[in-house]
């Protein structure tokens, strides 16, 4: 196997600048976390010393790329300088542009309350105006994600050539196909903001009734995104000698792959909020429950009378389903119920949607796969990227399916080798939307 060479990465500048020589660096980037991060050292030569030290001034923008492809714009959030015999040596620590929504406070006063229905992205731009967040709101994660892997054009060619034919295996072509999403669809009539609450938490109470989630992509902008399960595969990741002339990456040793019932329930039941009326029965309290596909309960269980959602497991639906499960147990009962009580909810789809959503964001806990890769760059000629999928084939396992990246990590050692650590979950594991439309 040809030894990867290194990816060119990058600090970039509002003067049109840039730095690329580092001693070591790391990226983090995961789908549930907001900010990211971008931590590098450097030992510049004596007579760069000046240079590094006023362009890497705190709360300074600054882009980072790989290979060219933007992958972040970031704030210097914190600088450190060491002195010593050996040269003087920046620790610099980068944050998302969304520390300011995510650790600034938002106005306790403010409390919007429509006649009628606006968009969330009206919404959000009353919120966010006063933090310099003045940009349109990017609504297109699919664009960003190209933007990122920096095309799949070498990611097809690889695909097509392999000898387990991805294409036919799940039906789709290579690369994100994410259509931009409608924010003008999505409606909502009234916030209350909560004194010590930040601005990002404020924000996220709009989004996560619509299963929309808020980054910044890579130019800078605000990103409403959701996880896509549509796309094809840009990537193979692979274990084993047999797999070596399959054309995708081989993981380093180390890889770990867990299935876990804990935080994982054979049922979600949600009680809405005390009637209007003076009381009113706990019995006549709106409810649902949210049900895992195919568990069969004993009868004579609770609740068994009350409407259910049946979700759909996509853990289960691997090749013999010995690692997909989103909860099972060989017990005489696999009966293993969450009961929440939401004093907000008014109806029986409110408290449908919540408990769907309860279970399905518990899903990225259910299976996760974490490897790590040579190199920055795959094996198709594209960036790693957080929202993409890649094929994995375990030999010793004799395990193959699709799985949907939701963290990334790259690194640069002093010594020079860079990697990238992955963490993977099936496809559809992680639920955010409710599925029958906020209320």
């Amino acid at each position: 196997m040809t030894e990867k060479k290194n990816a060119i990465v990058d600090v970039s500048f509002g003067d049109g600048s840039s730095l690329s020589e580092w001693d070591s660096f790391t990226l983090q980037e995961s789908f549930v976390d907001p900010l990211g991060s971008f931590e590098f050292t450097a030992t510049p030569a004596r007579s760069r010393v000046i240079e590094f030290d006023t362009k890497l001034q705190k709360g300074r923008l600054v882009g980072i790329k790989i290979n060219g492809h933007p992958q972040a714009t970031m704030l210097i959030a914190a600088k450190s300088v060491e002195i010593g015999r050996d040269g003087v040596s920046f620790s610099i620590e980068c944050k998302s542009v969304l520390t300011t929504l995510y650790q600034g406070s938002v106005d306790p006063y403010v409390h919007k309350k429509y006649k009628s229905s606006i968009s969330i992205q009206d919404a959000v731009r009353e919120v966010v105006a006063s933090y310099g967040f003045t940009r349109d709101i990017n609504t297109d994660p699919g664009l960003d994600i190209k933007i990122k892997m920096g095309g799949t054009s070498a990611a097809q060619a690889a695909i097509n050539k392999a000898k387990v034919t991805i294409a036919d295996l799940l039906n789709k072509t290579a690369g994100t196909a994410f259509a931009p999403i409608n924010l003008e669809e999505k409606k909502h009539k009234e916030y209350q903001a909560q004194f010590g609450e930040s601005a990002y938490s404020y924000l996220s109470r709009l989004f996560s009734k619509h299963g929309l989630v808020l980054h910044a992509d890579a130019l800078g902008n605000l990103l409403i995104s959701k996880p896509d399960y549509d796309q094809g595969p840009t990537n193979i990741l692979q274990q084993g000698f047999q797999a070596a002339g399959v054309g995708g990456d081989l993981m380093l040793d180390g890889i770990s792959l867990n299935n876990t019932n804990d935080s994982q329930f054979s049922e979600v039941v949600v009680f809405g909020g005390d009637s209007s009326s003076a009381g009113e029965k706990r019995t006549n309290l709106p409810s649902s429950r949210a049900i895992v596909e195919g568990i069969a309960l004993r009868a004579g269980t609770p609740f068994q009378s009350k409407p259910a959602l049946e979700i759909g497991d996509p853990l289960r639906q691997a090749t013999d389903g010995r690692w997909h499960q989103r909860y099972f147990s060989d017990a005489g009962s696999v009966y293993k119920p969450l009961i929440k009580k939401g004093k907000d909810l008014k109806d029986t789809k409110e408290c449908k949607n919540v408990a769907a959503m309860i279970m399905g964001q518990s899903g990225r806990s259910c299976m996760t796969l974490r490897c790590s890769v040579d190199g920055i760059v795959s094996a198709t000629g594209v960036v790693w990227t957080v929202n993409t999928i890649a094929n994995v084939l375990i030999e010793v396992l004799d395990f193959s399916s699709p799985m949907w990246i939701l963290e990334k990590t790259v690194r640069q050692s002093r010594g020079g080798g860079q990697t990238t650590a992955l963490t993977l979950l099936p496809l559809g594991a992680l639920i955010l939307e409710e599925p029958f439309g906020g209320s």
